[in-house]
């Protein structure tokens, strides 16, 4: 398939933040579409990837499992061997289920993955460090830390695959400082958040909403630290980055608004 003109257009929207302008390109095409659905795989199933990433980013997550469940669907009329678009969608789809509160059919979902992985070619398994991060999160969401340290540990080698030190290898040790965190393992917590911040500046040329949280974090964990200076300088970072990439009221940005205004009464 030629890769669609359109798909630079929805990257840009997505850089600005427009989601709701991606969602209503998205189903405009879907509609264009819907008259030779199966004729026209895989740009069936990349539309409804590229609508389920939209509400995803705009933190409508039930809407985003939605149409990453048609996804999935689409892939699977085309065929059920494994393949890394049946990982993909399975793995954001598995994320989706947790986030909306379903951590079983979550499990599921994520568990499926990774089975599949192990039967693609290793070039094929870009995707193994990505679910074994949701899957930590899982296990942390059910306050099962161990577990979750060890899925993280896994994770590393798997996101080396990207390059030493670039931005999803850094993110698992932003996943880590949480665990250890929730451990009590301050020093463990303290070194890897600083490990994370440190690489992400390297290697994140632009604004970047993942870059953002991570920064959001690490104020929090600052603000934890009775160091509260530094942490308003952090999530005051984090804030005027996320307002040139999202628009106003994403829950992002209303998130760090409100993470720095607690800071300000608490020094007032």
């Amino acid at each position: 398939m030629n890769r669609p003109a359109y798909l630079d257009e929805l990257d840009q929207l997505s850089r600005r933040g427009e989601f709701e302008e991606i969602v209503c390109r998205c189903k405009g095409i879907l509609q264009e579409l819907k008259t030779r659905w199966d004729e026209a795989y895989p740009e069936t199933a990349m539309v409804l990837e590229c609508l389920a990433h939209a509400y995803d980013d705009d933190g409508d997550y039930c809407a985003a499992a939605i149409e990453y469940e048609r996804a999935l669907t689409t892939h699977r009329a085309h065929s059920n061997l494994p393949s890394d678009h049946l990982v993909r969608c399975l793995m954001y789809l598995g994320r989706m289920l947790l986030w909306t509160g379903r951590p079983a059919e979550a499990e599921e979902r994520l568990t499926e993955a990774l089975t599949l992985l192990d039967h693609l070619p290793e070039e094929d398994q870009g995707g193994r460090g990505f679910v074994l991060v949701d899957l930590a999160q899982m296990h942390r969401r059910d306050r099962e830390l161990e577990a979750a340290e060890q899925l993280l540990l896994s994770a590393i080698k798997p996101m080396s695959r990207f390059g030493y030190g670039n931005e999803h290898f850094d993110h698992v040790y932003v996943h880590l400082a949480m665990v250890f965190e929730e451990q009590g393992r301050k020093t463990a917590t303290d070194r890897a958040m600083e490990k994370a911040i440190r690489w992400l500046r390297c290697v994140v040329t632009e604004d970047d909403a993942n870059f953002a949280t991570a920064l959001s974090l690490n104020g929090l964990r600052l603000k934890s630290r009775g160091r509260r200076e530094e942490s308003r300088a952090y999530q005051a970072e984090a804030l005027a980055m996320l307002q040139r990439i999202r628009k106003p009221g994403h829950y992002l940005l209303e998130k760090v608004k409100l993470r720095l205004a607690k800071l300000d009464e608490a020094q007032a």
